[in-house]
């Protein structure tokens, strides 16, 4: 069975996946602010649509939540207003329906934004440019291969859902999959590379304290903190770097650990 499924974003957004050479997906011919995604499902008949439908719902979740890391809250996402499977005789079924994203200014915006108001301009984020190098098929690729990849990609969605603040809990899932993937390999010392124990310490005792986030925190026992040690923004870069540096790390031969992102 084939499926057959439009993503309807903003104009940036197409231009962005179309130049990523990704198999299968192409402009809409009939509209420039919409893609086409194309597949091809293996299954007995009855089973069919709905693993049509799983696949086409793992495929864009994975697009947005990499477009998320890549480009953060300014990448809006695809919505999928038509989503069809197509049987060996023609018949067509529409399958699912996707939700759109949030909008987010990107680093420079931001600084604009920050300078405007007579504040000095915020030093760029660390590890924005291994961020903004992160390939789309490659980063699909290791996700297929890597049950791993996959979780942290959707947990990063989650964590930027928000227009403004990030989902903690999310946040710190991500982090704590990341560390255990890298205990699986012998390499738990490695993430030690990616942050300062500062940022560590910051970012934990954020996320676990109740009275500090309220509802948004990782744990509901009291932990005495009071106030945030560190900002949302902050806590936002410091996971996408952190992603960013991992899936170099998985990508690259161990020939290239010297080369490898680090502090």
């Amino acid at each position: 069975m084939r499926w057959h499924v439009r993503l309807d974003g903003s104009p940036k957004d197409v231009e962005r996946l179309s130049a990523a050479g990704i198999e299968g997906l192409s402009v809409d011919p009939e509209n420039s602010s919409a893609l086409v995604l194309e597949g091809q499902v293996d299954a007995a008949e009855s089973d069919a649509t709905s693993a049509a439908k799983a696949a086409c719902e793992v495929l864009v979740q994975q697009i947005n939540s990499f477009g998320k890391l890549r480009w953060g809250r300014r990448y809006d996402g695809f919505e999928t207003p038509t989503t069809v499977s197509i049987d060996s005789d023609g018949h067509v079924t529409q399958v699912a329906h996707l939700g759109l994203a949030h909008a987010h200014l990107s680093y420079e915006k931001y600084a604009e934004f920050v300078e405007a108001l007579g504040e000095p301009r915020p030093a760029m984020p660390e590890g924005l440019e291994t961020i903004r190098s992160l390939d789309l098929a490659q980063v699909l690729a290791l996700a297929e291969a890597n049950p791993n990849v996959a979780r942290v990609l959707h947990l990063i969605d989650l964590m930027l859902v928000g227009d403004a603040d990030i989902d903690w809990v999310a946040a710190y899932a991500a982090l704590e999959i990341i560390h255990e993937d890298l205990a699986d390999r012998n390499e738990a010392d490695q993430m030690s590379e990616w942050w300062t124990k500062a940022e560590r310490k910051d970012f934990r005792a954020t996320a676990n304290s109740p009275e500090a986030l309220g509802v948004r925190a990782r744990h509901g026992k009291r932990s005495g903190l009071t106030e945030a040690r560190m900002a949302p923004v902050e806590a936002s870069w410091l996971v996408r770097r952190i992603t960013a540096y991992w899936l170099v790390y998985l990508g690259e031969p161990a020939s290239a650990e010297a080369d490898r992102p680090g502090r």
